[in-house]
């Protein structure tokens, strides 16, 4: 569909067919040759060709405007409502009658669900030209002159527009490019006077280019809350949000004056200044937020839950995030080059005023973002100020404490393991000793550590937060949910114990063991000397080694195949008397073969083989020798050499990406165990907290809570107005010389 839209609008302009509306469904070429058709019958491309050409641009050129207005007023004026005097009102069923009538010269069979879906983006409006003389995307002449971007017809589309006003109130109807006006085509092609004509002429602000060619690219594929909003020609819908993705800050004052309103949302919610953050026009915004007449709001959040903020953080636009927190902020005083201000706190922290986690704040996002930009805005005064602040009022003390039962944990884990009996009658002290009892004892106070970490602190949190959010939190910290595994093992010994179940009880206590010591990680991470290397080995193990194990599966698992079937007989020709040809003698009689006996013992075998764990004089007794050891070889070749050197390679570029800004890596697994800690407060605690580390702003109407930041700025006010000083007498010594070297030319020309 988009790529459809993006042909249908790009042929449009550089002069080739536009595709009909819901065409697509049908043969290309039979589609082509209606449209092809449509055009030949259709007058208003004899007049204005799509590219070059027209009668009527012959007529300007020939006899100026007065032969325009007579070729309007002899041709022209039949295809407008009234004889072009006043515009008509257009309704849904009129616009269901001329798709209706656009189908059927196309060859397309009606849907209702694609009139149902029309009919909740249509909305009335006026229109001058009539709908059954319009083009095949529902233009009119004006849309044409002004869609060929040419100063002859933008001089002929504004002389009918003042001969007739209401051409100015038309829009495209067509499936992609529908909405579109002559105001959106005037901005895209930075035409001021064409755009205050068709202002004077009643043109609509508030129209709305809703087409598929004007919406992002995956707006039909993703979730609203992971999509990025990029697309061929997506600029917010309204033609004031036009004008700010094209940085026409003249046409964004003449729009503001008739009436726009920069906090008017598209369909996805996003307002002007959402669309600067889109498009990364960071001048743009701050023009928007501080206008003079009417400026647009920071706070209104878009239907993904988004402020302009918090948007600029998960988009990673760290330019306009650090000029949003300039205008966001309030100074309290400046000395020198050191200013104290107090940053609001409602879209910038993770804490909301009742106490509960605001996932969609730009702290949180910039924590979780993956690129080389979210690296760099956690390393902002602000944000570091912010974290400096959580950390000494609950997460310092927090992980400490978690980190001192953890080692209380692993020292009675150490006990449990080397006090451990090899006797059964020592192991349900039937026949105790005195280190019986110790490694009971210590048995008790690991269960405890065990319950502690599961009821005390996992339930609780999973009350405080909810289910999601508790396994949002914990998609954060691997090692915790290894952690809580390993508990949940150990505390599973404990029936096993009573039921004597021995061996599946060493089983659990075996994965509980390692589970335990990787909790040592997360601890690990909050570190400036380890925190990088804990990020590597994650980085690594869940981008490295699984691709890895995907392609090493598929080899592994057809040469499996082939050396089963090549080995399974091995034992077989071992019992066969010496005289018979087939015969096999490993020089072990006792020793019987297992690694090819079934599949899985093949797959193990070859993964050894890899690891250079070979029983090379195997293959002389397999079915075909020559083969088996040919297919060794080729295995040799891929997989110990081949895939292990991409493996090291891979994890090599991991170790320089992450090594490299070690420092700005630190930072954010730093920020991620604050945010995991803080998770695990509870509401009210957290709300007295924020209280703790921010301070009451003064914003009238509301409770907002700001953070105040000293920090030392690059220049003074003193510099900055004495470098703008300098600045414009540099341009007025310019300026100075250029007249009096433009007066000298004048002169010399009058005097020879």
């Amino acid at each position: 569909m988009k790529l459809r839209s993006f042909f249908s609008c790009l042929f449009n302009n550089d002069g080739q067919d536009s595709i009909g509306s819901g065409a697509s469904k049908f043969d290309p070429d039979e589609r082509w040759s209606n449209v092809y058709r449509e055009r030949e019958k259709n007058s208003i491309y004899k007049w204005v060709g799509i590219r070059t050409g027209g009668e009527l641009i012959t007529v300007y050129e020939k006899e100026g405007e007065e032969g325009v207005l007579s070729f309007a007023q002899e041709k022209i004026e039949s295809s407008m409502y009234n004889d072009g005097q006043s515009p008509q009102l257009i309704k849904f069923n009129d616009y269901v009658r001329w798709k209706k009538s656009v189908n059927i010269e196309f060859g397309i069979i009606d849907e209702k669900e694609d009139f149902n879906e029309a009919k909740s983006s249509f909305r009335e409006h006026e229109a001058q030209w009539r709908l059954n003389k319009r083009g095949v995307e529902g233009e009119t002449l004006i849309h044409l002159l002004l869609n060929r971007e040419e100063p002859v017809c933008q001089e002929i589309a504004r002389i009918l527009v003042n001969k007739y006003p209401g051409l100015a109130k038309d829009i495209y109807l067509g499936e992609d490019m529908f909405g579109q006006s002559c105001l959106h085509l005037s901005i895209v092609h930075d035409d001021y006077d064409t755009v205050q004509l068709l202002l004077e002429s009643g043109a609509s602000v508030n129209a709305r280019a809703t087409g598929d060619f004007f919406m992002p690219e995956d707006w039909e594929e993703k979730d609203i809350k992971t999509m990025d909003y990029q697309g061929y020609a997506y600029y917010g819908e309204y033609p004031l949000a036009f004008a700010a993705c094209f940085e026409n800050k003249d046409i964004y004052d003449l729009l503001i004056q008739y009436g726009a309103n920069p906090d008017l949302q598209d369909m996805f919610g996003n307002t002007v200044l959402h669309m600067c953050v889109i498009k990364n026009k960071n001048s743009m915004y701050t023009y928007a937020v501080r206008h003079w007449h009417k400026p647009a709001h920071t706070n209104i959040v878009n239907h993904a839950s988004y402020t302009p903020l918090t948007l600029a953080t998960k988009l990673g636009r760290r330019q306009i995030f650090e000029e949003m927190l300039e205008l966001m902020k309030v100074e309290f005083w400046r000395f020198s080059d050191m200013t104290c201000s107090a940053y609001p706190l409602d879209a910038l922290d993770t804490i909301r005023p009742d106490g509960s986690t605001n996932y969609n704040s730009a702290l949180m996002t910039v924590i979780n973002g993956s690129t080389q930009e979210h690296l760099e805005m956690i390393g902002s005064e602000v944000i570091q100020r912010l974290l400096a602040d959580k950390w000494k009022a609950f997460a310092e003390r927090k992980l400490f404490l978690r980190l001192a039962l953890l080692v209380f944990h692993l020292v009675c884990i150490c006990f449990v393991v080397y006090l451990r009996p090899v006797e059964i009658e020592r192991l349900y002290l039937t026949n105790p000793i005195w280190i019986d009892w110790l490694r009971t004892v210590f048995e008790v106070f690991t269960i405890i550590s065990c319950l502690w970490f599961v009821l005390g602190q996992q339930l609780s949190e999973l009350q405080t937060q909810g289910f999601y959010d508790y396994l949002r939190n914990l998609m954060n910290a691997p090692s915790k949910i290894v952690y809580l595994f390993a508990n949940l093992c150990l505390l599973a010994c404990i029936p096993l114990r009573f039921l004597r179940m021995t061996v599946i009880e060493e089983s659990l206590l075996s994965f509980a063991l390692p589970g335990s010591w990787m909790f040592l990680l997360f601890f690990a991470r909050s570190a400036k000397l380890t925190g990088p290397f804990v990020q590597m080995i994650y980085s690594m193990i869940a981008g490295d080694m699984f691709r890895f194990s995907i392609i090493s599966s598929i080899f592994l698992i057809s040469f499996s195949q082939a050396f089963f079937f090549l080995g399974k007989d091995i034992n077989a020709k071992r019992k066969l008397g010496k005289g018979d040809p087939y015969y096999c003698d490993l020089g072990q009689d006792d020793h019987k073969v297992t690694n090819y006996a079934t599949a899985l013992d093949t797959f193990m075998t070859l993964f050894r083989i890899c690891m250079n764990g070979m029983d090379y004089e195997e293959f002389s007794c397999t079915n075909y020798e020559p083969l088996t050891k040919t297919l060794f070889v080729l295995m040799m070749f891929i997989m110990p050499i081949m895939m292990t050197n991409i493996l090291i390679a891979m994890m090599g570029t991991t170790y320089t990406n992450i090594i490299s800004q070690a420092e700005k890596a630190w930072r954010q697994q730093y920020a991620q165990i604050v945010m995991v800690l803080e998770r695990s407060v509870d509401k009210q605690t957290l709300a007295t907290v924020q209280l703790d580390y921010s301070i009451r702003m003064n914003d009238p109407g509301r409770e907002t809570r700001g953070l105040m930041v000293i920090r030392q700025t690059k220049k003074t006010r003193a510099k900055q107005r004495k470098q703008a000083i300098t600045n414009w007498k540099s341009i007025g010594r310019k300026g100075n010389n250029n007249g009096k070297r433009t007066w000298i030319r004048i002169n010399q020309l009058f005097t020879s």
